[in-house]
């Protein structure tokens, strides 16, 4: 099965209802971990739901702290898990754009290729792509078109094989926030995996502060 996690911090209810029904559309059952210290009225109104889960200790535990427990109570419950997806809460997504990701990654391992990490390509409202640091590419990785080899994916929106954890470990819970997926990412490409965009899935998602463009090129200011 395919599972997501969402954690989130004082998160935007309406909004968050609106990514669980387009998880859920996808087939794909989800943990919302509540990062919200003393808890977040909002999760008591999340509508009942066998494939919804919710996690709040009333404290701030850090990304890293939060995938970790998610990923776990999904494998403590017995499931047999082929995929992580990860969202951020503030993200915009559909379940069409879900099970394409979903599918480009099952595309990818029947071609043989050592997915870390496969991410969606983020784009900003106005539907312009940001900046990757694109990594070269050499014949044994076998990258069809339509990917591009990066140095890390951003969490949200992307999708890590659950193989991947035995081999590469889990996130490291000292960062807190900060470098989570970076230093996950560093770590798959240390153990021979591949961290990898999709041009196909594309989604809104907002990045820093707000956006510069020097010498043609455009860039986050967090």
């Amino acid at each position: 099965m395919y599972v997501a996690v969402v954690v989130t911090y004082f998160p935007e209810f309406d909004h968050l209802v609106r990514m669980i029904n387009e998880i859920l559309g996808a087939g794909v059952s989800v943990v919302i971990y509540d990062n919200t210290p003393n808890g977040s009225e909002s999760m008591d109104s999340i509508p009942e739901n066998d494939a919804v889960h919710i996690i709040s200790n009333g404290v701030n535990d850090g990304l890293g702290a939060a995938f970790n427990n998610s990923i776990n109570y999904f494998k403590e419950a017995g499931n047999f898990i082929e995929a992580v997806l990860f969202f951020d809460q503030d993200s915009v997504i559909n379940r069409h754009e879900v099970l394409l990701l979903i599918s480009r990654l099952e595309r990818l391992l029947q071609k043989g290729v050592a997915v870390g990490v496969l991410g969606a390509t983020p784009v900003d409202e106005g539907g312009r792509s940001y900046e990757v640091t694109k990594e070269i590419s050499y014949e044994t990785d076998r990258i069809p078109v339509n990917f591009s080899k990066v140095r890390f994916v951003i969490t949200s929106f992307s999708i890590v094989p659950y193989s991947v954890f035995g081999e590469v470990g889990m996130f490291d819970e000292r960062l807190f926030i900060d470098l989570v997926d970076s230093e996950f990412s560093y770590r798959c490409s240390r153990k021979g995996f591949l961290n990898l965009i999709s041009s196909e899935v594309r989604f809104e998602h907002s990045i820093g502060e707000s956006r510069a463009t020097f010498l043609g090129r455009r860039f986050a200011i967090s």
